[in-house]
């Protein structure tokens, strides 16, 4: 409702002062596809191919850990690519400069991040790429590369173009071999974000294990950019064994886990979600962010269950099918590498089985994270995570929508009626009817929690701990 009242008004005044624009010569630069690829125009109209030196391109952060990681790969086809650091204060402000206060946390601070970079970049002249996701459905994320767009041309800034590549067409348009490498990045960056959180809750010294995990980041980043001359799975196998040295308070499976869900920016950005992981660390439980590579086998369920349908060429449906067919084989080869580390329990993502929990509160039909969030919930809450953090934007629609259809459900009789629907049975083990499912939902606007929602964490934190307990599991940390 406010985001259609505020488009009402919008165009209201845009009919007031409708006037003609004043002439301008300035063009905005473009990106060109081709079925030989993609090349960049800029505002004069010359032609560059994307492996130009003279062509740049940023990646948004979508976390700290994976985005370097994808960098490195488009680095290695010859793109010139730099990965945008975690976002700060000043990230936020300019961000807020040039939008009404009304625009989602994640739009704010992908446009904050791309005009730092235009404030704080050594060479003007370069002809510089913005990689920017789009979307369809009821997500702001549609809207970004829109707005940006209009940003770029009212500011008359030259040589900048967005490349908008669409969620729902998962991405293709690279070529197989850039995205099987893409898909490497990925898996490895989400797994070691999981390492991380394991360091942080269990490892004796969890300052020291984190230096150690950055190194061997480097190390991977370097393997998939080609600098080392190094193969990815021997690096990772180098990895996993020196990350295996880490002294631990308790073994991996003795530690309570917490799942973090949400919006997909805000649960991976730690400027957004206000280090939500760490915090769960320092309570004593392991947190689990969802991987960027979950929401990616999302869109291919979308696809194959005909709930959205691509429009592919004959050449972008061949590279759907061969990219799809080798990420199962990459993921849990991968994952099985990582878990020799003792940091992590290899594990395949299943979108069937995880909307078979959900399905019976909410269709299918209705596409994106609510689904998701509902099906692990309803799924793992009790038997395998002490509880769920709902994590978003401020007045994110799925996120709301979410934590108002499953409240009702976070009960034991909801908990028994989604294994009924999945034809499954619940064995409630040490559980009674009288238990609820730990689920906290959080709306980050990028300021510092509000004291009733620190409140609401701890309250949160006491009864995942109640949970654990029953589990029989150790919380690390004393929760007060």
């Amino acid at each position: 409702m406010e985001a259609f009242i505020d488009v009402v008004k919008n165009y209201l005044e845009i009919t007031k002062k409708e006037q003609k624009p004043a002439h301008s010569s300035y063009v905005p630069a473009r990106i060109l596809v081709e079925n030989t690829g993609m090349s960049f125009i800029d505002s004069e109209g010359e032609k560059f191919k994307l492996t130009d030196s003279r062509v740049k391109m940023i990646l948004p952060n979508m976390g700290d850990l994976p985005t370097p990681l994808v960098a490195a790969v488009f680095r290695k086809v010859g793109i010139n690519t730099e990965a945008m650091g975690v976002a700060d204060k000043e990230t936020l402000r300019l961000g807020r400069s040039v939008t009404t206060g009304k625009e989602c946390l994640p739009m704010v601070l992908c446009i904050g991040s791309m005009l730092k970079y235009l404030e704080t970049r050594t060479n003007k002249d370069e002809k510089l790429v913005v990689f920017q996701p789009r979307a369809a459905g009821y997500c702001r994320l549609g809207q970004y590369h829109v707005f940006m767009n209009m940003l770029i041309k009212e500011r008359k800034i030259k040589d900048v173009a967005l490349l908008s590549l669409a969620n729902e067409e998962r991405y293709t348009g690279f070529g197989p071999k850039l995205m099987i490498n893409a898909w490497y990045a990925l898996l490895a960056g989400d797994v070691l974000d999981d390492i991380r959180n394991t360091i942080w809750t269990i490892a004796k010294d969890p300052i020291s294990g984190e230096e150690i995990l950055n190194q061997e980041h480097k190390k991977i980043e370097a393997a998939l950019d080609g600098s080392s001359g190094i193969d990815f799975y021997k690096q990772i196998k180098m990895s996993s064994k020196v990350l295996s040295q880490i002294p631990l308070k308790m073994k991996l499976h003795e530690a309570p886990e917490v799942s973090i869900m949400g919006e997909i920016f805000v649960r991976r950005d730690t400027f957004s979600n206000k280090g939500i992981a760490k915090r769960l660390a320092e309570k004593g439980f392991i947190a689990r962010t969802a991987h960027i590579s979950e929401w990616l086998y999302y869109l291919t369920y979308m696809i194959e269950n005909k709930l959205h349908i691509p429009e592919y060429t004959m050449l972008g449906w061949l590279e759907y099918k061969i990219t799809d067919a080798t990420q199962r084989y990459m993921e849990m080869k991968v994952k099985k590498i990582f878990e020799k580390s003792g940091l992590y329990e290899a594990e395949p993502v299943d979108i069937d089985d995880i909307v078979r929990y959900s399905e019976h509160i909410l269709p299918k039909t209705l596409k994106g994270e609510p689904g998701m969030i509902m099906g692990v919930t309803m799924r793992d809450v009790f038997n395998k995570y002490a509880g769920v953090v709902n994590i978003g934007p401020f007045s994110c629609m799925p996120v709301r929508f979410t934590e108002a259809v499953i409240s009702n459900s976070l009960d034991m009789k909801g908990k028994k009626e989604a294994y009924k629907s999945a034809g499954e049975k619940f064995d409630q083990g040490a559980f009674g009817d009288e238990d609820r499912m730990p689920f906290l939902t959080i709306e980050a606007d990028g300021n510092p929690y509000p004291q009733l929602l620190e409140a609401r964490f701890d309250s949160f934190s006491l009864q995942a701990a109640r949970v654990a307990e029953k589990q029989g599991k150790k919380v690390a940390v004393k929760v007060n």
